[in-house]
């Protein structure tokens, strides 16, 4: 009997307990993958929601910013050549002419534009040099104008006098709905100041002798070319052959007065400091120039990589030793 009833309840004990387990595991996983499955979609569907919102926002700041942008340059770009095309008729006056009648077509009709008097005076040109804003449709442009004057000893004008000088204004300029007006006289502002900066020139041990006179004849020929020959005449010298355009004898190259020649970044290239002086073909007069360039030698041969302004002041960055 024992041994039957210990017979039963093992196998009572073997067929529910296998079950038992088998069951709780499964449902176990079950919750835990189910809740993880859950969380995550909930965790990822707020972290779209804030990634999207924060994403919408920053490319609504992008556009509006380039919008402005936008907006700003077409308006300092218009307003300047409608001040310069007022400066010009503003300077320009001689008596009897229809000088109210001219300004009138900029600036507003209830002001009142009087003569300048008895004198004669030509604007020969007017160059727009700087905009400041005074409000979001608003800016006074600074205008350097160019202008002649005729001066004459009397009334029946027996003897004339002509005489040269530059101007420097503040034109009071609106913007409304892409058309301008010169809200205000302008008024005479002084000429504008030099920036107060030094000079720093390029120091640095250069290439032999032998080598310096070897880049100093190459040198003279591309710039002789330079000044006097055709874009496929100049693409001989240079690296890429990309076609530069010369100036086709309109200037000739007189000299190379200074030649400083550096070792480049690798032992075949070559940075260079070149001054020379160049005529103008029609005056006669000379003018000194200034470039940089750098140079590689290839087969024997040097050429022409980049070429650019300035002597002094180089945007150039040294290798640390």
């Amino acid at each position: 009997m024992k041994g039957g009833e210990e017979l039963k309840l093992q196998t009572i004990k073997g067929k529910n307990k296998p079950f038992k387990i088998k069951t709780t595991w499964l449902l176990k996983t079950a919750r835990v993958i189910l809740w993880t499955l859950i969380i995550f979609l909930v965790f990822r569907g707020i972290g779209t929601m804030f990634n999207s919102s924060e994403a919408g926002e920053a490319q609504r700041v992008v556009n509006t910013f380039v919008e402005e942008r936008s907006y700003r340059d077409r308006v300092e770009l218009e307003a300047s050549a409608f001040a310069e095309s007022f400066s010009l008729d503003y300077f320009t006056y001689e008596r009897g002419d229809d000088y109210q009648e001219r300004l009138k077509d900029y600036m507003p009709s209830q002001m009142s534009v009087q003569n300048p008097g008895h004198g004669s005076i030509k604007a020969l040109s007017a160059i727009s040099y700087g905009v400041e804003w005074y409000s979001e449709n608003q800016l006074n442009v600074k205008v350097e104008v160019k202008v002649r004057y005729r001066i004459t000893s009397n009334d029946e004008g027996d003897s004339i006098t002509e005489i040269e000088d530059n101007i420097f204004i503040a034109v009071p300029i609106m913007e409304k709905e892409g058309r301008y007006i010169v809200e205000d006289n302008p008024v005479i502002t002084s000429r504008p100041q030099k920036a107060d900066a030094g000079i720093s020139f390029y120091t640095d041990s250069g290439v032999d002798s032998a080598v310096n006179n070897e880049i100093s004849q190459v040198l003279e020929s591309f710039f002789n070319t330079y000044y006097s020959g055709s874009a496929g005449e100049i693409s001989y010298y240079i690296y890429d052959n990309s076609k530069i355009q010369g100036l086709n004898n309109r200037f000739k190259l007189k000299r190379l007065d200074s030649v400083r020649a550096f070792e480049g970044e690798s032992s075949n290239e070559y940075f260079v400091i070149v001054e020379l002086s160049i005529e103008d073909a029609i005056s006669g007069l000379n003018y000194k120039q200034g470039y940089h360039l750098n140079l590689i030698k290839e087969n024997q041969r040097y050429y022409v990589k980049n070429f650019n302004i300035r002597t002094v002041n180089l945007n150039i960055q040294k290798e640390e030793d």
